[in-house]
C-alpha cells in the first residue's frame, strides 16, 4: 500500500473513533520521530496514543492495531447490551365472554300429568363409528444453532523501536565514544577533548539510540587566508560496526553540513582516513567527489 493511501485509511479510521491522526514532520530518515504517528482526541485535543514528551512513538501498524482493537471492543459491548435487554411481553387483551341467553322454560302442555306413566324409553341406536384418522405428529422444532464465535482479537502491537537521536556530544558520553575509537583511547582523554571542542563552538555530533552511542562525527570551520569564507572540514566519522549501512553515517554528515553552512562555509572537505570502513565508496554514494590529495607527517620523529 502506498504511503498516501495508508495515511488516508488511518485518518478515516481515526475519525470513526473520534480521534485525529498526527504524523511526524521529520523528512530525514532516522532523525527524531521520522515516520512515526500518534492519535489525539478530536474534541479535546488530548493525547490518546503514540505521543510522548520527546515526539511521536507509534508506527502505522501500531496505530491500525490500536484502532481495530477499539472497534472489536465496541462490537463486543453491543452484543452484551443486546443480550441483557429482555424481550417485551405482548399483553393479551381479555375477551369478554359472550352472554348466553337464559334457558326457555318448558310450557305447561309439555309437562307430564300427575299419575301418568312415563313413556317408554327408546333404546339407543348403535352406530358404527369409523376410527378417527390418526393425526400426524408434529415435527420437533430444530434446535437453535449456537451463536457464531466472536472474532479473534487483533495481535498485540509490536514493541516500540527506540528512536535514533542526533545531538551534541557531552563529556558524559566519553565512555561510549572511547569504545568506538577502540584501544589506546581513554575516556578521561575523550572527555577532556569534548569539553575543548564544545568551548570552541564546534561540539562533536553523536547518534544515540536507547542511551547507546552508535556513531560520532567531528567538524570544524577553518579560517583561510586565501578566501573570506572559512573551509568546512569533517575530521572524524566513525560508526559502530553492527550499525553500519543503516543511514546513520549519512544522517550525521547532513547535520554537519547544516552546521558548517550556518558557520559561513561554502566548501567542505572530508579527511581520507575517516574510520568508516570503505570511506571513499561511502562519500561517492552520497554525492561527494575526490578533489585533492592529503599529505601527512609526524612531528614526533
Amino acid at each position: 500500500m502506498a504511503e498516501s493511501d495508508r495515511d488516508k485509511m488511518l485518518k478515516e479510521m481515526a475519525a470513526n473513533r473520534g480521534c485525529r491522526l498526527v504524523k511526524s514532520r521529520r523528512r530525514t530518515p532516522g532523525v527524531g520521530d521520522y515516520g512515526r504517528y500518534g492519535l489525539k482526541d478530536a474534541g479535546t485535543d488530548r493525547d490518546v496514543f503514540g505521543i510522548a514528551a520527546d515526539g511521536l512513538t507509534a508506527s502505522p501498524e501500531e496505530i491500525e492495531s490500536f484502532l481495530r482493537k477499539g472497534l472489536v471492543a465496541d462490537w463486543k459491548s453491543s452484543l452484551a447490551a443486546a443480550a441483557a435487554t429482555p424481550p417485551a411481553k405482548s399483553s393479551k387483551s381479555g375477551t369478554a365472554a359472550a352472554a348466553t341467553p337464559p334457558a326457555e322454560r318448558p310450557s305447561k302442555a309439555a309437562q307430564p300429568r300427575a299419575g301418568a306413566e312415563p313413556p317408554p324409553r327408546s333404546k339407543p341406536k348403535l352406530r358404527i363409528v369409523a376410527p378417527a384418522a390418526e393425526r400426524p405428529r408434529p415435527r420437533p422444532a430444530p434446535a437453535p444453532s449456537p451463536p457464531p464465535p466472536p472474532p479473534s482479537p487483533p495481535p498485540a502491537p509490536a514493541p516500540l523501536r527506540a528512536i535514533l537521536k542526533v545531538r551534541d556530544a557531552r563529556p558524559a558520553d566519553a565512555a561510549g565514544i572511547a569504545d568506538l575509537l577502540g584501544a589506546g583511547t581513554t575516556k578521561e582523554a575523550v572527555a577532556r577533548r569534548i569539553a575543548a571542542l564544545r568551548k570552541a563552538g564546534q561540539a562533536p555530533i553523536v547518534a544515540e539510540e536507547d542511551r547507546d552511542i552508535l556513531a560520532c562525527l567531528t567538524w570544524h570551520a577553518v579560517p583561510l587566508l586565501q578566501d573570506d569564507a572559512p573551509l568546512g572540514r569533517i575530521s572524524l566519522l566513525i560508526v559502530a560496526q553492527r550499525m553500519r549501512r543503516r543511514g546513520i553515517g549519512r544522517t550525521l554528515v547532513e547535520e554537519a553540513l547544516a552546521r558548517l553552512a550556518d558557520a559561513g562555509c561554502t566548501r567542505v572537505e572530508a579527511m581520507a582516513e575517516i574510520e568508516l570502513g570503505a570511506a571513499p565508496d561511502f562519500f561517492r554514494r552520497i554525492g561527494w567527489t575526490r578533489a585533492a590529495y592529503l599529505y601527512a607527517r609526524s612531528l614526533e620523529e
